[in-house]
């Protein structure tokens, strides 16, 4: 669509398809490039397929995940997109749609927790149009496309202590523009960030989104945020954010088990109130990049916390659970859903 949705328009698309349950997900056996490699190609996707089926089995519907690597896109374009194509029919022959992320704050100080200001290529904007051409090889293949459930056009925006001068903004707004040029058929969407409200306690949601949240969210078709606090806290957030916004809201970031934010408690609760759900992590397998098991550099010495516990994922890389009651509770998530399609949908959903 050339312009942002209406709210109307917002929820007709979100009440036509089935509840989003979903992960972030990343390999836990992979780097990130493998599965655009050619000589790893092959290789990667026939790993990457068994945690896909996994997914599939505890009831899983989508992931979040970002595009491939503008740099490795830059260098073979034809063979990157028929890479990502494979993956993408991967997940659809398991029922299971994508929302990719195109940029993100999320850099490596953040989890250090360095006090430096991240920088990104596309805070000049000699560097627009690489990035445009390649945002736009993907948005106009995929545009109608319905493998693809969402475009979320930057992830955490305001990250990396880049908030208070809102670095991102300019290309941020511009990429929304560029995505209603090419008339995608799918929503757009930049998410509010609540982590750094949680970990500086600043539990008054009612004071409003930082200015920087505001403008995403009021440029967004759906509300995305990230929240990885207790359930009582994750509540206050979404509540007050469906005061604001007559729109659909998906938490795209959650579940962290030192903050209590666990499974069993916090997958019911968004699915009472008809919120999307996409946990962090999924199989802790033995991938270089990124330990998702660990907690962050900058929390690791923080005495009020557990950090013995693993901070995300489900599975241990032989695919057994850490903590059963997680499968469990979404093993019973699927079966209501799939209770539900059957109605809404019909036994073919």
């Amino acid at each position: 669509m050339k312009r942002q949705w209406t709210s109307e328009e917002a929820w007709n698309w979100y009440n036509s398809r089935p509840y989003i349950n979903g992960c972030n997900f990343l390999s836990g056996f992979l780097k990130r490039n493998d599965l655009y490699l050619p000589d790893k190609h092959e290789e990667a996707l026939r790993i990457v397929g068994k945690e896909v089926a996994l997914a599939a089995e505890v009831g899983l519907n989508s992931f979040r995940m970002h595009l491939p690597p503008k740099d490795i896109w830059e260098a073979a374009p034809e063979r990157t997109e028929a890479y990502f194509e494979d993956f993408l029919t991967l997940c659809d022959s398991y029922g299971i749609d994508i929302m990719p992320v195109l940029f993100s704050d999320c850099l490596p100080s953040c989890f250090s927790g360095e006090d430096v200001v991240g920088v990104l290529p596309e805070d000049d904007p000699a560097n627009w149009p690489s990035s445009e051409a390649y945002v736009l090889a993907f948005a106009k293949r995929y545009k109608d496309d319905p493998r693809i459930s969402v475009w979320n056009i930057w992830n955490e925006a305001g990250n990396s202590k880049r908030n208070k001068d809102m670095l991102s903004l300019p290309f941020i707004k511009r990429l929304f523009e560029l995505l209603r040029e090419t008339d995608v058929s799918q929503p757009l969407t930049c998410e509010a960030w609540g982590l750094y409200k949680q970990v500086e306690g600043r539990y008054n949601f009612e004071a409003g989104l930082d200015p920087m949240e505001k403008e995403i969210c009021d440029l967004s078709d759906v509300i995305t945020f990230h929240y990885y606090g207790d359930l009582l806290h994750t509540k206050a957030y979404f509540k007050y954010l469906m005061k604001q916004y007559d729109r659909p809201l998906i938490n795209t970031e959650w579940h962290h088990r030192p903050w209590g934010s666990f499974i069993p408690s916090h997958l019911p609760l968004f699915k009472k109130y008809n919120i999307g759900s996409y946990f962090f992590g999924f199989v802790h397998g033995p991938a270089p990049e990124f330990d998702i098991a660990k907690v962050w550099e900058w929390i690791s010495h923080d005495d009020r916390i557990d950090t013995k516990l693993w901070m995300h994922g489900i599975f241990h890389a032989d695919f057994t659970p850490y903590d059963q009651d997680d499968v469990d509770a979404l093993m019973e998530m699927k079966e209501i859903l799939q209770k539900e399609n059957e109605e809404k949908f019909g036994k073919k959903a």
